[in-house]
């Protein structure tokens, strides 16, 4: 299993047809003040699995973190179960949309949302949270 992508968005929605509509990519936010309260935005991860990891659970856990490694929130965690592929025509390609609410920054820095699979780590989204002047 690896993690194909993972984006930071403004909003992220899934619709019927299979398709994703992401929308305000980021990777690098600006603010004059802080603390400063982000009210809402949302991170999208693609999973690749091979066909042996398909139906079994994995506990997933997300992390922010600075750029010390010290975790800036409480994790979100979830319980994974990846479908069967449909036809074996087609790599298995799950997704997982996470909305976040009233995140609060406390100071400018290089952040990170660090995604562990069963206690692995498997990807960091990096976060530049910049400051400006008035």
């Amino acid at each position: 299993m690896y993690i194909k992508y993972a984006i930071l968005a403004d909003s992220i929605t899934s619709v019927d047809e299979g398709k994703t509509n992401i929308i305000g990519t980021f990777d690098r936010m600006y603010s004059s003040d802080f603390p400063v309260l982000i009210p809402r935005f949302s991170l999208f991860i693609k999973f690749e699995i091979d066909p042996k990891e398909e139906k079994k659970r994995y506990k997933f856990k997300l992390v922010f973190i600075d750029q010390n490694g010290v975790s800036k929130r409480e994790p979100y965690e979830k319980t994974l179960t990846f479908p069967k592929r449909k036809n074996g025509a087609t790599p298995n390609e799950p997704q997982v949309i996470i909305n976040i609410k009233n995140m609060i920054i406390a100071e400018p820095g290089l952040y990170e949302f660090a995604i562990y699979i069963d206690g692995r780590y498997l990807y960091g989204v990096p976060l530049d949270v910049a400051q400006t002047t008035s």
